[in-house]
């Protein structure tokens, strides 16, 4: 039998594997051509940045850890948009993530 010992020296090395905690996010606001998200509750987390995904399986766009306003602009009006909204730790995506649905408005 081989007795295989991993040996992390901080939590960036955890995290590199494990990946970040969710994030909390909720809707906020919506304009013809936006959308907002508010972020809560994340700041006690470790990680670097939020990736929104939104029509497609990669973040479309990435956003300050500082921020607890997410804007997503250039939207079409009337159009309904789910968004998916990841905390990001060194290039790795959360697990999980919130998920936010809403029309634009016209």
């Amino acid at each position: 039998m081989i007795n295989v010992d991993l040996c992390f020296s901080n939590i960036n090395d955890i995290l590199s594997l494990a990946g970040p905690v969710s994030p909390k996010a909720d809707y906020n606001d919506a304009e013809n051509n936006s959308i907002s998200i508010q972020v809560r509750e994340n700041n006690d987390k470790v990680f670097d940045k939020y990736c929104i995904q939104y029509n497609t399986d990669s973040c479309n766009l990435y956003r300050n850890k500082s921020e607890t306003i997410l804007t997503i602009n250039e939207l079409t009006a009337g159009t309904n948009y789910t968004f998916h909204v990841f905390t990001v730790f060194q290039d790795v995506l959360s697990k999980g993530y919130a998920s936010i649905s809403s029309f634009t408005s016209k």
